[in-house]
């Protein structure tokens, strides 16, 4: 192992530890993300920087709704975020006599716990970004005179509701963009590393075969321009034929 990769671990296990003890919850959940963010960048796993709270590596772990109830846009919450960190979302109620409902999260423990910090933080914000939301008392009063709402505090309750819903289905989709970001720009790097593990053995070949030479031969480069033939080759595509067998051959003689 050398130093720097060494450096790293120490630097991801501490990380793994400030989330671990910490009294404050959003000190928590950036020392969890940032460590999980260097571990992807650096192509490390679990077994890399080890269990640093010396846990199974599986875990759960609940968030408390303070309710009995469970809105739907919680539920679509508790999805959305298990499905980015790839564990498993289960909604259900504590023992204690207040029976306030739960939703918890299962799977590889670093994962589960990033998921229930990430989960919390994200209720607040809904929360905050409902509260704030502004409904159109036009709108709202249209509806109670129609009859569709019996008051404007009903109807504004409602749309705060699916205001939440909305959030939720667009976090959704931020997501889904942002996991397959990552999972292109690890492509690229992949990518990258064998084109640095290309051009490390052709110079080892050529140190070995040819020594005198200084430098490696570059590939030539297309001289003059190329536009507009890839759209010229999308325009005729329609021209090819596919055949599936000799036998259409025959038959077409």
């Amino acid at each position: 192992m050398t130093t720097d990769r060494a450096k790293l671990i120490a630097k991801v296990r501490a990380l793994f530890a400030l989330s671990t003890n910490n009294p404050s919850a959003e000190e928590a959940q950036a020392a969890l993300l940032k460590a999980r963010e260097l571990m992807q960048q650096y192509q490390l796993d679990e077994a890399d920087v080890g269990d640093p709270t010396g846990s199974s590596p599986t875990g759960a772990y609940d968030v408390k709704l303070g309710s009995t109830t469970i809105a739907s846009w919680k539920r679509m919450l508790g999805l959305v975020i298990a499905d980015y960190f790839d564990v498993r979302s289960i909604v259900g109620r504590g023992i204690d006599p207040s029976r306030q409902s739960k939703m918890g999260f299962c799977g590889h423990a670093l994962n589960a716990e990033i998921a229930a910090h990430a989960y919390a933080s994200l209720m607040i914000q809904i929360d905050l970004l409902a509260r704030d939301y502004r409904v159109g008392p036009e709108l709202a009063e249209q509806n109670v005179l129609e009859g569709w709402f019996g008051s404007v505090s009903a109807y504004c309750r409602a749309a705060k509701r699916e205001y939440r819903e909305g959030l939720v289905v667009g976090l959704d989709r931020v997501l889904e963009q942002r996991k397959r970001a990552e999972e292109q720009a690890a492509h690229a790097a992949e990518l990258d590393a064998l084109a640095l593990r290309h051009e490390d053995l052709q110079q080892q070949w050529l140190d070995e075969h040819m020594p005198d030479l200084k430098t490696a031969p570059k590939p030539s480069e297309p001289q003059g321009t190329l536009d507009g033939h890839v759209d010229r080759g999308y325009r005729d595509a329609d021209l090819l034929e596919l055949r599936r067998g000799l036998q259409e051959e025959h038959e077409d003689a």
